[in-house]
């Protein structure tokens, strides 16, 4: 089945790829992806024990199922950034406000 891999920040410079289609085993989970992704990507292996993963735009764990045609986000943990460029809010974060945050 397929799935679609976005790659954010430092996990899209080593693979080289924003964004790509990935066949992975019906009933795969998290963690194979994952293992697939180091075998196409061998440079992303070292970052893949530091990602946050994102399934259909929810940030899961490793025994998280995935679907046939998700979207799985690969989200390094981010650092720094520009003085007032923050927000605090009280109710949670939805992935695509965040994502449009940070993407330029």
């Amino acid at each position: 089945m397929a799935v679609t891999v976005l790659y954010f920040a430092a996990a899209r410079e080593r693979a080289g790829v924003s964004r790509e289609s990935l066949e992975v085993p019906e009933g795969a989970r998290v963690s194979d992806v994952l293992a697939l992704l180091s075998a196409r990507h061998p440079s992303l292996t070292p970052l893949l024990p530091h990602l946050r993963v994102a399934v259909q735009q929810q940030f899961v764990g490793l025994d998280a199922p995935v679907p046939q045609d998700a979207e799985v986000a690969l989200i390094p943990p981010v650092a720094g950034g520009s003085p007032g460029l923050f927000s605090v809010v009280d109710r949670p974060l939805v992935l695509s406000q965040v994502v449009d945050a940070v993407a330029g």
